[in-house]
């Protein structure tokens, strides 16, 4: 993260814990998410949670992250579709970046199950939000399978 240079890390933190986690996830833009993702890699990072790799890359130890529910809000909640589509693709990508287990399986599950139920009283907010999920899990499941058909034997 470029700021490192400029903030230290309990300033970053501060941002992070009293700004960016309290913003309204539906009001995210690309640039807004963007931002939220460098601090929250950053600061996971801090707390040795996930580690920073060459490239971009980075390699993530559990699935209770710091500020891994604002993640799910943003991506089931963001109503400008590119933004939705970034955050998706980032919290899929975080989540190959465990080891998938059955822990991890149900998690994503009960998060996605639990939005749906949540939603049960249509309204436009709650359909996005209903909709979303839906696709979220579709999303992992379809991972599941490829992953699974990718390891059978042949």
């Amino acid at each position: 993260m470029e700021a490192e240079g400029v903030f230290g890390d309990d300033c970053l933190e501060l941002i992070y814990f009293e700004t960016l986690l309290k913003l309204d996830p539906s009001t995210f833009t690309v640039a807004m998410f963007n931002c939220f993702k460098e601090f929250f890699l950053h600061t996971n990072a801090q707390y040795g949670q996930i580690e920073i790799l060459a490239l971009g890359n980075f390699k993530a130890y559990t699935h209770n992250l710091i500020g891994i529910e604002a993640l799910w809000s943003i991506v089931l909640s963001v109503v400008d579709e590119n933004t939705y589509r970034t955050s998706l693709e980032f919290l899929i990508r975080l989540f190959k970046r465990l080891e998938m287990n059955e822990e991890i399986k149900i998690y994503i599950l009960d998060v996605c199950m639990s939005n749906i139920k949540s939603g049960l009283d249509i309204t436009e907010d709650n359909a996005l939000l209903i909709t979303r999920s839906i696709h979220v899990l579709d999303c992992f499941i379809s991972d599941f399978e490829l992953n699974q058909s990718n390891k059978a034997p042949k």
